[in-house]
């Protein structure tokens, strides 16, 4: 309360407005009781009425958009359950994402604004409506523009980052994969790809994996636009060059499964690639990780023995209600008993 009375008793103030978001940022920040306690004392609606009086402000805009990030995003891990999406939820519900853009598009050159805004943004898209809302609102193009940016700038920051998680997030509407290919993302994606280099670049890398995994799930005009931007080579390329991290195989796995599941012309580009021994290097190297999406992928690119390394403990009902074990089916059992493929990722 005390904080939301500063923000209302001097929000004519940019730097008193500013310090007030920061505090509440810190607080907010892996502390879920702090963020349901500023939440429900309803410092949203001024933190969003000031960066629209001094959107200008580059310092207070940065401040601000780090407390709504701060205030819808689940990062308290001593906690079983977070009120995070249901803050975004009421975020969106306040249409914030029109201040927010207003901030992006305001400073485009301010690192601290850019990364930000698009952290926002992204604690906000928590459903289909949100993403679609959000994209409208030109999310999308923002943060192609900040991809290509950085791009030019010749270095791949935090900003980098957060504009390829917020892709990412708004990539689980299917209406944004198209709108993300027909406005130009996919040549910066896969330049962003192609450019990391050392284990620095291992985050980047890892998302920018994570964002075509998104864009290519149930989206074979994508996959086929993908594999002619030279996406595929790209992606190989990061698996071999960082074979030891276990989240960039695991979304090199998926994009990977995704380009065969549904686009049965790229299976053989991928097999001549090379594919197939990376995956099962993928596999053998990150188990826990690894050993579902590796496995969906080779039996999608139609691999032999693809589940080997799979040990599962699942039981399985027959068609007359019985229950099997995996060792009671034995090597036929999926083709006897007609078990479910591997979950779509």
């Amino acid at each position: 309360m005390l904080v939301k009375g500063i923000l209302l008793a001097h929000a004519e103030s940019a730097p008193c407005v500013a310090a007030a978001a920061r505090a509440a940022a810190a607080a907010a920040s892996r502390h879920e009781d702090t963020k349901v306690a500023l939440f429900k004392a309803g410092i949203a609606a001024p933190l969003l009425a000031s960066l629209e009086a001094h959107g200008g402000d580059a310092r207070l805009a940065a401040s601000v958009c780090q407390a709504l990030s701060a205030l819808a995003t689940a990062d308290d891990r001593r906690t079983a359950a977070s009120a995070a999406f249901a803050h975004g939820r009421q975020l969106h519900a306040l249409t914030a994402h029109v201040p927010l853009m207003a901030a992006l598009q305001r400073h485009p050159g301010a690192a601290s604004v850019a990364g930000a805004a698009c952290c926002a943004l992204r604690a906000s898209a928590v459903n289909d409506e949100a993403c679609e809302d959000i994209a409208e609102a030109g999310a999308v193009e923002a943060a192609v523009a900040l991809l290509l940016f950085e791009l030019r700038e010749g270095s791949a920051t935090g900003v980098t980052r957060s504009a390829l998680a917020l892709l990412r997030q708004l990539a689980g509407a299917d209406a944004v994969k198209a709108r993300f290919l027909s406005g130009g993302g996919l040549p910066p994606l896969v330049a962003v790809l192609s450019s990391c280099a050392g284990p620095s670049a291992v985050p980047t890398c890892e998302a920018a994996l994570a964002l075509l995994s998104a864009l290519s799930l149930r989206h074979p005009e994508f996959v086929a636009a993908a594999a002619a931007a030279g996406a595929l080579d790209a992606t190989l390329d990061a698996m071999a060059a960082y074979a030891s991290a276990p989240g960039l195989q695991r979304a090199a796995c998926m994009f990977l499964r995704n380009c065969a599941a549904r686009n049965p012309e790229v299976r053989p580009l991928l097999r001549d690639r090379g594919a197939e021994p990376l995956l099962r290097a993928a596999k053998q190297a990150h188990p826990s990780l690894c050993t579902d999406v590796g496995s969906a992928a080779l039996r999608d690119l139609g691999s032999e023995n693809y589940n080997e390394g799979w040990t599962p403990t699942t039981v399985y009902m027959g068609s007359e209600g019985q229950l099997f074990t995996y060792a009671d089916l034995g090597s036929d059992g999926e083709e006897d008993h007609k078990l479910a493929p591997l979950a779509e990722e």
